[in-house]
């Protein structure tokens, strides 16, 4: 099996240009990330197990929602797996969380936690990296309560 840090993440061009056409409508980047924690932030608190369709994304978008002032949802990250899904732009960073989460939506699988991660084609190993979502936090001290 690969490894995380082989999988195959969105190119930052892409999403900027994405993230072009959504602030193109007078959104400054600053609010778009407070706006999207927020959004993100109210959905797990009303279904907790909602984190699980951000998959490998989740800890890096939990440690905006915490970095905000957010301590419901619990203090714990995968500190590791959020510094390689991430880019330096939070908001690029959040984009791609939203992107995947809604190709899970779409897919009918927003609570299995099993990801199926592709590896890039330099990997040893071209079988899918399994990246299992379980937020601690939530999974065993059933934050937010």
């Amino acid at each position: 099996m690969g490894k995380l840090v082989e999988t195959v993440i969105p190119q930052e061009s892409y999403l900027n240009d994405i993230l072009k056409d959504i602030l193109s409508s007078g959104i400054s980047e600053k609010d778009y990330v407070k706006n999207a924690i927020s959004n993100i932030k109210q959905m797990i608190i009303l279904d907790p197990r909602r984190y699980i369709a951000y998959g490998p994304w989740w800890p890096a978008i939990k440690q905006l929602i915490v970095g905000s002032g957010e301590v419901g949802i619990g203090q714990n990250i995968e500190s590791d797996v959020a510094a390689i899904y991430s880019y330096p732009k939070n908001a690029l960073t959040v984009l791609a969380g939203i992107i995947y989460s809604t190709e899970r939506l779409e897919d009918h699988i927003v609570d299995d936690p099993y990801h199926y991660l592709n590896v890039s084609e330099i990997s040893d190993d071209t079988e899918p990296y399994l990246y299992v979502s379980d937020d601690i936090s939530i999974s065993k001290y059933h934050l937010p309560n």
